[in-house]
């Protein structure tokens, strides 16, 4: 366990210990002058201890009452530039997750993507399951072309409004993405959309959520989407609660000729070794993330990808 982990782990087993905190917390959101201060202070925390402040703040608005709260923005930086994130007193539950998490949530993946922006530069990246579309934002502040599949509605609102704020055009395709086209049930609790799947298996653990909705969505593949463009991604990222072996079998023609890099969320174990099927099959290699350079790094043996407590992967074509 890295040290990382380890600090991560034992803020999240004292979180239920900090309600004084989180009291302070809300309070100092708040104000405007307040909230201004411990802004300035948070851009300059480190990457541990920005995960530190998500992992025991990030929730301090869930389930209260958050009208005393004044209407403002709060600011993160990434890769020299500035993107506003915006907290209003009706959504501060939302807001305030979005806000701590942009760069405080899964830094193994954001500090992979600065990485791969010093150095690989892409060109295209595709946001798999782009939710409330924090990733990306990242990508759109450094003048990357992104494209945003995300089928939940409320989703896209929000995160059109935050482009919006930011001086970005989102391009979002509003469809679920599979092996295949059609249309699927898809499940969401109403304030964990990011546990959204249409995957049954994932739709099961979601039933003890009392505000689960139920929505039609459309469904399309990643090929077909290449085919129908024209536009082809340099790197993917793939979040969708379990049905990410469906969207790289979808995706198939265009990793064999196209060639992208490919960060994707493997939680389940038993999810592993289909994965790794797929991806051995169009010759690509599994690393933990997270990766500096994806010419040196630590490319994963198969029985050490099915065993690995990381929840987080990137592919990597082998040529």
């Amino acid at each position: 366990m890295t040290r990382t982990e380890a600090a991560l782990r034992s803020a999240l087993a004292a979180r239920p210990l900090h309600g004084s905190l989180n009291n302070r917390l809300r309070r100092t959101v708040a104000d405007p002058q307040n909230r201004e201060s411990l802004n300035r202070k948070y851009l300059t925390f480190t990457p541990i201890e920005k995960a530190l402040f998500h992992a025991l703040y990030s929730k301090a608005f869930r389930d209260v009452d958050a009208t005393d709260v004044a209407a403002g923005t709060w600011s993160v930086e990434f890769l020299g530039s500035s993107l506003r994130m915006p907290l209003t007193p009706e959504r501060m539950w939302l807001d305030w997750d979005n806000a701590s998490g942009i760069t405080g949530h899964d830094i193994e993946v954001k500090s992979t993507y600065e990485a791969l922006l010093r150095t690989s530069q892409p060109r295209v990246f595709f946001d798999v399951g782009a939710n409330y579309g924090t990733h990306s934002l990242l990508f759109l502040s450094q003048g990357v072309e992104v494209i945003s599949f995300e089928p939940n509605p409320s989703c896209c609102s929000v995160f059109e409004e935050m482009c919006e704020l930011n001086g970005f055009t989102p391009r979002i395709e509003r469809v679920a993405v599979s092996n295949h086209a059609g249309s699927a049930d898809f499940w969401f609790p109403t304030r964990d959309t990011w546990l959204g799947s249409m995957v049954d298996a994932t739709k099961e653990h979601l039933q003890g959520h009392a505000d689960l909705q139920k929505i039609t969505v459309d469904v399309t593949t990643i090929d077909d989407h290449v085919a129908r463009t024209g536009l082809a991604p340099d790197l993917m990222k793939i979040d969708t609660e379990g049905n990410e072996v469906q969207v790289l079998m979808g995706s198939r023609m265009t990793l064999e000729a196209k060639r992208p890099l490919v960060i994707f969320e493997a939680n389940a174990l038993g999810d592993r070794e289909a994965l790794w099927n797929v991806l051995n099959e169009v010759e690509y290699s599994v690393s933990e993330l997270p990766v500096v350079d994806v010419v040196d790094t630590n490319e994963l043996l198969r029985e050490k990808f099915f065993s690995s407590a990381k929840g987080n992967f990137i592919a990597i074509p082998k040529d």
